[in-house]
């Protein structure tokens, strides 16, 4: 399963690959448009839908609004995930100018009992519970939080 954020340095070109492999694809909030501008169309469209266009929200199939502001869209979209019965997500958009964005997108990803994967466009981040043994095949940067 797939969830696309609002992150605003999504680019087509490298969203599309990602949305073509996904068996559902997921879009919190104008993460939607981005899924729309790489000629895509999510399956489901989550969040308070304060920031998607009026044009994406007509096209999309399944429309989950929620309008509390308690919780973000990226917590919208794990808990939908959850909802279909899904264990795993790779988030993309969570990447974008704003760092109180990205903080919360780690955050919600670092709550969520399911398994997280975050495409970012030049690496992949997994989130890891409980013990952690780390080998490499090769040499490599690993970073951990």
């Amino acid at each position: 399963m797939l969830g696309v954020l609002a992150g605003d340095r999504l680019k087509p070109e490298w969203l599309r690959p990602w949305v073509d492999s996904a068996d559902v694809v997921i879009a919190a909030d104008a993460g939607a448009d981005f899924v729309v501008a790489a000629d895509r169309v999510p399956a489901v469209l989550v969040g308070d839908l304060d920031s998607v266009s009026e044009k994406t929200r007509q096209i999309v199939p399944l429309v989950a609004e929620h309008q509390e502001q308690e919780s973000s869209d990226c917590d919208k979209l794990l808990a939908h995930v959850r909802s279909m019965g899904s264990e795993s997500v790779t988030l993309c958009g969570a990447e974008g100018r704003r760092i109180d964005h990205m903080v919360a997108t780690l955050g919600s990803a670092a709550r969520s009992d399911l398994r997280v994967t975050i495409a970012y466009e030049e690496m992949i981040a997994y989130v890891l519970r409980g013990p952690v043994d780390i080998r490499l095949a090769h040499q490599g940067l690993v970073s951990l939080l």
